[in-house]
């Protein structure tokens, strides 16, 4: 065999090996999507029918973990993360009887927002109830 037909095959072999090694680096370092990423809706009803509705995406699990590291809506906390007596600036006016709850999907969630899941196309909304109306 001459020497030339030898190294044909030495040399696919090289290209071969350079191509799969190129193919491996542009599969690690190509960018990927953020994985499990839900766009979700938060709206808060304010006490004189404003409504002011965001839209974003997270990856968070759970409710307030969406929320809390955007600092959205100015939530504050009372009673172990409990009752909101502020939501996007606005206090209850009766804090006795008055608190800040929320809906998801157009139901009352009995969930704390720690454990109230997050789903795509999710659509939370805060406004405050009157717990001695009922």
């Amino acid at each position: 065999m001459n020497p030339a037909a030898k190294r044909v095959p030495v040399m696919a072999g090289i290209i071969a090996v350079l191509l799969l090694a190129a193919l491996v680096c542009w599969a690690s370092l190509k960018p990927r999507a953020l994985e499990n990423v839900k766009e979700i809706t938060v709206s808060v009803v304010h006490s004189d029918g404003y409504i002011r509705t965001e839209t974003y995406e997270t990856t968070a699990p759970f409710f307030f973990d969406a929320l809390n590291p955007l600092h959205l809506f100015g939530l504050e906390w009372r009673e172990n993360n409990i009752l909101l007596p502020t939501v996007d600036g606005e206090s209850v006016e009766d804090p006795e009887n008055e608190i800040w709850v929320y809906s998801v999907n157009g139901h009352y969630s009995e969930l704390p927002m720690e454990e109230q899941p997050v789903e795509d196309g999710d659509k939370f909304v805060f406004y405050i109830i009157n717990m001695a109306e009922g």
